[in-house]
């Protein structure tokens, strides 16, 4: 499809035309909320200019808007949080706008809840919060459910309650013919099996989602925030986590996060924050005896936060703060064996070495304790979503300012490829599909591995014309796809 021009006559009739099909807003270029509307979370792609952007009001308008683009030969790209990290909820078509489609509602006699597809992890949580069930999701407040939910959907909680698709019940789904469809394991079985996990963009616009929750711990959980400073700490740190993960119980769920600081006041070397963070459901006396080897490092740490608390409010904590949105890159490797110990070293010089190191622009290393644990009971082609016998996810990135020199953003994107050639050759060849990234050339065998045949077939089932698509979504063939 070619997406068509709002500047011309014909197409400012046609767009005449949708906007008198919705109940919603339809946004063209001169109107004042149109550039805010636009605006992506990763603001790398904020340049990407749509013909028109519908704030679709219901599921009727999602029908019209792709009904309307077959009709005209608009791409449409649907967007719920606007997170896609390599821009995939941007287009020069037709931005279907799912973010007032937000009601959740829960029944606790069942223990299900149902998100309309613009929903974000802090409708969900706010719905939730300090009641006997919760659902396994993210820790990013703005990211919307339903890129969360097709890409996997992976947190703090996933080792011991599973991934976020694990717990779908039904969605809704408006196909690439303009029908809407209900989709759960008795109906359209093999594309419920592909929208557990084959990210968003490929088969449709999803506008619901029902999930089956899990029972809430009534006991204190506990909550840690240990942080170090230094590049031999982050050595010493990076090597006794990766240890502890490949043994730690499905209770068990952090992230340790290296970032290069602002070298002026204390040197390259010192100027390195390292920090665990995340919460076991168990007592503190049982997590300080699994994190003894990381405690126990001969860099001490510099601040350190270990308590119990209740389960809401340890969820509550873990959630990222908000935060100045940002332009950012980031490239993911699955582990299942820790990096021998010279890798390590070559990593945190690499982090020592970062090319920018301020608050507007800098690098980071994140390694991802969130996989593994239960997951690893799961064929890996039970779901789209493959990476079950994982134990842990790194995650090389860095952020700048949008108005930063393009030679910010080459440096920093060089400095994130050069930390995962280091990681590559000693990792599966396997990344997170909900971490894309356009740069990733084998992206069919690193997002799906094995399941990217059968993703193929049910692409051409249900998209044979390949309405919704993008750089890295599936294709209607094999051969289409290299």
């Amino acid at each position: 499809m070619h997406s068509t021009s709002a500047q011309t006559p014909t197409a400012n009739t046609a767009l005449s035309d949708l906007q008198q099909r919705l109940t919603g807003q339809l946004l063209v270029p001169a109107d004042d909320a149109f550039l805010v509307t636009n605006i992506p979370a990763n603001r790398r792609y904020e340049d990407v200019v749509p013909t028109a952007i519908a704030r679709c009001a219901d599921e009727a308008d999602v029908i019209a808007c792709v009904q309307w683009c077959v009709e005209h030969g608009v791409d449409p790209v649907v967007r719920g949080g606007g997170h896609s990290y390599a821009g995939y909820s941007t287009t020069s078509g037709l931005l279907i706008d799912l973010r007032d489609l937000n009601e959740v509602t829960v029944d606790s006699t069942s223990g299900t809840v149902t998100a309309g597809g613009g929903s974000t992890n802090a409708h969900i949580l706010a719905a939730l919060y300090e009641g006997p069930h919760f659902l396994p999701s993210g820790i990013c407040p703005t990211v919307g459910i339903g890129g969360l939910t097709l890409g996997g959907g992976i947190g703090y909680n996933t080792r011991w309650a599973g991934l976020t698709c694990d717990h779908l019940q039904q969605t809704r789904l408006v196909s690439a013919q303009g029908e809407q469809l209900k989709v759960s394991a008795s109906e359209h079985s093999d594309l419920f099996w592909a929208l557990r996990g084959a990210a968003g963009g490929s088969f449709g616009a999803n506008t619901a989602f029902t999930f089956d929750l899990v029972e809430a711990p009534t006991e204190p959980v506990t909550n840690f925030w240990i942080t170090w400073r230094g590049a031999d700490a982050a050595g010493l740190v990076i090597r006794a986590f990766q240890v502890v993960m490949q043994q730690a119980p499905p209770e068990f769920g952090a992230t340790l996060v290296v970032i290069p600081m602002d070298p002026r006041d204390s040197g390259r070397r010192r100027a390195i924050d390292v920090s665990l963070q995340g919460h076991f459901i168990g007592s503190a006396s049982d997590l300080q005896d699994l994190i003894a080897p990381i405690l126990a490092v001969k860099t001490p740490p510099v601040e350190q936060a270990i308590a119990e608390m209740p389960f809401w409010e340890s969820q509550r904590r873990l959630l990222e703060p908000e935060a100045e949105a940002h332009a950012f890159t980031d490239l993911s490797r699955y582990a299942n064996a820790p990096l021998p110990d010279d890798v390590i070293q070559q990593i945190v010089d690499r982090l020592v070495d970062c090319p920018h190191r301020t608050d507007e622009a800098h690098g980071l290393l994140t390694l991802f304790g969130w996989v593994g644990g239960i997951l690893t009971e799961t064929a890996r082609d039970a779901t789209a979503y493959v990476h079950r016998d994982m134990t842990a996810l790194w995650r090389p990135g860095a952020v700048w300012s949008p108005d930063a020199p393009p030679s910010v953003s080459e440096e920093l994107n060089d400095w994130t490829q050069e930390l995962v050639s280091l990681i590559a050759p000693h990792t599966p060849n396997e990344s997170y599909q909900n971490f894309p990234n356009r740069a990733i050339a084998d992206w069919q065998e690193q997002y799906y591995a094995e399941n990217f045949p059968r993703l193929v077939k049910v692409k051409a089932d249900y998209d044979p014309e390949d309405v919704f698509h993008n750089a890295q979504s599936i294709p209607v063939s094999l051969t289409s796809s290299s």
